[in-house]
């Protein structure tokens, strides 16, 4: 059906302005019908054909004239007509009636610049000349009075030539074609609202008709939304297609790497796969529906995969294939997200299975581990034990001969005050080996940095904290650590009076630096890096090397800045997620 229109019909002689005036206008047309100038007697003889090709398609037709001299015979039913609306005619389609009036009462001829474009053809078939007019004219009239619309350039020239064969004088009013275009809009809103309202029920009617489909089809595929079993949601759908078309034969082919696969029939009988069914597995297309005469076929598929095609054959009312086809197409959306979701869940329960495999196996090894290191760990307290004992023998005997009342040479005195420097060098490497074995045997856990310090200042140089309010993740022997800054301190800060720790947040990182500071000597700038290195200091070189592997089990990372002779600085950072807020 051809959309309805609101169509203006005119007189050819008004055309230019009518198309002026509705220009803009969404939906509207301008149909004109020849001039006639009172030369026919009935008018609507041919403007009838005019108006009956308007309105064959349902539109509404705003009718005006150009105030010529023909009689407007329009019959009455057509002036009845809702769709005929009798818009006016000459010059009162471009200014207002009463305006009109007043001229007609003072003898004015108002004419429009088509009448004027055509005057000197009308008073030829009128058979006019100057004296005739002059004294038809003269006799009612006392100006001719050009309504000009502005569309016409060098009409005034033609109203000058029809005055002088008048006899009348001319004089032009400027009226444009504002009037006209406010005389249409009114009945233009006014159909295109009624035009909408009417379209608006009819998509509601046919949105309701489908919600209700819908909804019945969504009753339906309550047993496939939601199932984790690809073999039932397949039957489920079939019977779904079954119960809806009777077909003869509906079958599922299964996509098997993007060909067809296992066929799957509930209504028996041999199936054939057509070319249709073929292309839907090799064609790139985005077509989700193929139909035949009396049947179709449908993608099930999602997210561009595709899971198979169901085949229809032989529906019982083949008129309503295209109602079919909405609802298939519908009903294999949902089948092909279901698929999509059982696949998932079949890969999800093998993954869980899997990964409970190897936590089980995961377990045993942990256990394994812990049982050997158990095992290691008893084996390295027997061997210590037993190495410091022997150690204690040769310390001993070493001062046992130191007491003796005998001669000894230099030489025989060095040898022994090397034995007992590594006696005693043995013994401090043994008890390291104690404590580098606890690293990491607990669990790490959220310490105050500001309560360890308050714990180990208790010594001759007084520790200033200022780091309250924190809590680090880090290892049990944290508190080590922070004893060994502080003998660090004792040990090694000449002239040192003060330690001072501080904690200070970071906005661009938002991790921690734990800052120890102290005011003794401080670290010449080649040992920066060189003093958390194993075997380097004044005693036994494990001290900081030590604190660096405490703090390295959760990710913390320490390094000394400060200036020398100015004292120590040890900026410990703690990145995110690694400190909070006590």
């Amino acid at each position: 059906m051809t959309e309805k229109r609101f169509v203006v019909l005119c007189c050819g002689n008004i055309r230019a302005e009518a198309d002026e005036a509705v220009a803009g206008f969404e939906g509207v047309s301008v149909i004109s019908y020849p001039p006639h100038c009172g030369h026919v007697r009935s008018f609507w003889d041919t403007v009838s054909r005019y108006y009956e090709e308007a309105v064959s398609d349902g539109s509404r037709v705003f009718f005006c004239g150009c105030g010529c001299q023909n009689t407007l015979d329009i019959p009455d039913e057509v002036r009845e007509s809702p769709d005929f609306i009798s818009g006016g005619d000459g010059a009162s389609l471009f200014l207002p009636e009463f305006l009109v009036r007043s001229y007609e009462r003072k003898g004015c001829m108002a004419v429009l610049p088509g009448f004027l474009l055509k005057w000197r053809e009308n008073a030829s078939c009128d058979g006019l000349d100057s004296r005739t007019a002059a004294e038809l004219y003269g006799e009612a009239l006392s100006e001719v009075l050009l309504i000009d619309t502005g569309l016409h350039p060098g009409i005034s020239g033609d109203l000058k030539d029809f005055s002088e064969f008048t006899k009348l004088p001319g004089r032009i009013i400027p009226a444009g074609t504002e009037y006209l275009r406010l005389r249409i809009e009114p009945e233009y809103l006014k159909w295109k609202f009624e035009n909408e309202r009417a379209g608006l029920k009819g998509r509601v009617r046919e949105c309701e008709k489908k919600a209700a489909d819908y909804s019945m089809v969504a009753d339906l595929t309550d047993k496939i939304i939601g199932s984790y079993d690809e073999e039932m949601i397949i039957h489920e759908v079939l019977d779904l297609f079954v119960m809806l078309f009777s077909p003869e034969t509906v079958y599922y082919i299964r996509s098997d790497g993007g060909v067809p696969g296992q066929v799957v029939s509930i209504t028996g009988g041999e199936v054939f796969l057509d070319g249709d069914e073929m292309e839907f597995f090799s064609s790139d297309t985005d077509t989700a529906v193929f139909s035949s005469l009396d049947g179709f076929s449908v993608r099930v598929s999602y997210g561009g995969h595709i899971k198979g095609v169901i085949s229809v054959k032989g529906v019982l009312f083949p008129k309503y294939l295209e109602k079919y086809l909405n609802l298939a197409h519908f009903i294999c959306r949902i089948a092909g997200l279901s698929i999509t979701v059982a696949e998932t869940y079949s890969d999800l329960l093998q993954t869980v299975s899997d990964r409970n495999y190897e936590l089980s196996e995961r377990r045993k090894a942990e256990m394994a581990l812990k049982h050997s290191n158990k095992k290691l760990g008893i084996l390295s307290g027997i061997t210590r034990h037993d190495i410091l004992n022997n150690l204690m023998i040769i310390q001993g005997y070493l001062e046992l001969v130191d007491a003796l009342d005998i001669d000894k040479s230099s030489l025989l005195e060095k040898y022994l005050l090397n034995v007992s420097n590594a006696a005693s060098a043995i013994q401090r490497q043994i008890e390291f080996t104690r404590e580098y074995e606890e690293l990491g045997a607990e669990e790490p856990a959220w310490f105050d940095p500001g309560m360890i310090i308050k714990k180990i200042g208790q010594g001759r140089i007084p520790v200033v904290s200022e780091c309250s309010g924190y809590e680090v993740f880090a290892d049990p022997m944290i508190e080590r650590a922070f004893y060994n800054l502080y003998d660090n301190t004792l040990r090694h800060g000449e002239g040192a009076s003060e330690v001072r720790v501080f904690c200070l947040p970071e906005e661009e990182s938002e991790g921690l630096i734990i800052v120890f500071e102290d005011d003794g000597g401080g670290v010449l700038e080649g040992m920066k890096e060189r003093i958390f290195e194993r075997g380097i200091g004044s005693n036994t070189g494990l001290g900081l090397f030590l604190i660096r592997e405490i703090l390295a089990i959760t990710g913390i990372t320490i390094k000394e800045t400060g200036v020398y002779g100015e004292g120590v600085r040890f900026e410990m950072y703690v990145q995110k997620g690694g400190w909070r807020t006590a």
